[in-house]
């Protein structure tokens, strides 16, 4: 919930806004209430846990998500006790850009493109670590959507819309992440290859090597 408390404590606080006496301004607090209302409303096991003797003292499952992006697309693959169970590969859809204010094709959308990859990525595959003791290592070559991740805070419009998603699909699993793990650039060969699929400079492209043997997961649309 702390996500979604920080503008409560901005406007008690905060008193350059002139509102009256005793009152805050509704538009201060009006996104985090209509959070808040979501968070309560979606369903009970929102807020109930239930810790099972199995899982509980069983060991724990290590599972690796690694995503990228480009201004045109966005894939990522998991692997869990190091064998590789499922990827995705797709182009940047109209809603994601209307949804995030971003651009296909934009540079200046690459922080965004980066952020909703790992949002849909953890989503996807929650099942694999929602109900375990996991050890969940998100691999990405992008420091500030790891960020978002790791603290659930995000400069900015986009980063900040998925702040507030993880929040809510990360409060429905019993164990959190534990590792949000920043991959160099020119260590992440494979995103790069499985990206060059919508890739509008190239002609020909196939599947890398080391996911050739998994058939892609289409995700759903993003409503």
């Amino acid at each position: 919930l702390r996500k979604f408390l920080a503008p409560f404590w901005a406007a008690l606080t905060y008193d350059a806004t002139k509102a009256p006496n005793g009152c805050v301004w509704v538009r201060q607090i009006l996104w985090a209430l209509l959070w808040l209302k979501e968070f309560f409303s979606k369903s009970q096991w929102s807020i109930v846990r239930a810790f099972e003797y199995e899982t509980y003292f069983a060991p724990e499952v290590d599972i690796e998500v690694t995503t990228g992006a480009s201004p045109y697309r966005i894939g990522a693959w998991i692997t869990v006790s190091d064998v590789i169970k499922d990827l995705f590969a797709e182009l940047i859809s109209e809603t994601d850009e209307e949804v995030f204010n971003a651009k296909q094709g934009s540079r200046e959308s690459q922080q965004a493109f980066e952020s909703i990859v790992l949002l849909l990525a953890l989503r996807i595959w929650r099942p694999h670590f929602a109900r375990k003791r996991a050890v969940l290592r998100v691999r990405s070559d992008n420091v500030g959507a790891l960020t978002v991740v790791s603290s659930l805070k995000g400069s900015g419009e986009a980063l900040g819309l998925v702040a507030s998603e993880l929040a809510l699909d990360l409060g429905k699993c019993e164990y959190m992440p534990r590792a949000a793990v920043h991959l160099p650039g020119v260590a992440n060969g494979t995103a790069d290859l499985l990206l060059r699929k919508f890739d509008p400079s190239k002609q020909q492209w196939s599947v890398p090597p080391l996911l050739a043997h998994i058939k892609p997961t289409l995700i759903p649309l993003r409503l």
